[in-house]
Order: structure tokens, then C-alpha cells, then sequence
């Protein structure tokens, strides 16, 4: 009775260690994932001429309704601009 009991814990606790490292790796892909976005947010506002540090903690602060405005006069922007 007691090695049952002994194999049954044992795999529990290989079933929870390998639901954690399946999360980790998920949660790490998405950081990622986060940072290479926020880099290309960056180089698009350096391109357009906009200090990325100063406007990325406004457009985290303010939320999407304040980037989905600022998408609009990037837009209007780049269609005034010459070719």
C-alpha cells in the first residue's frame, strides 16, 4: 500500500512540474514575443521623428484608445508627406 501511494504522489508532482515548465515556456515566448513588438513600435516612431521614450509610457498609460488617435495623425501624417 505504501509504494502505491508513493508512486501515486510521485507522479502527481511530475504532472505539476511539467504543467509549470510548459507555462514558463509560454509566459517567456510571450515576453518575447512583447519586446521585439515594442522595438518595431520604437523604430516606427523614430522613423516618423517621435522620441519612443517619451511616447511609449504615455500610449501604456493611456491605453489603446490613445494609440488607436495616434494611428490616426501617423496616418494622416505619412499621406501629407511627398513621396
Amino acid at each position: 500500500m505504501e509504494n502505491a501511494l508513493y508512486y501515486t504522489l510521485s507522479t502527481i508532482a511530475q504532472t505539476l512540474a511539467g504543467a509549470l515548465a510548459i507555462l514558463v515556456a509560454a509566459v517567456l515566448f510571450r515576453l518575447s514575443s512583447l519586446s521585439k513588438e515594442r522595438e518595431l513600435a520604437a523604430d516606427i516612431l523614430r522613423n516618423n521623428g517621435i522620441d519612443p521614450d517619451i511616447y511609449l509610457p504615455m500610449a501604456r498609460d493611456r491605453g489603446q484608445d490613445h494609440a488607436g488617435k495616434y494611428r490616426l495623425v501617423t496616418e494622416a501624417l505619412r499621406a501629407s508627406l511627398p513621396a
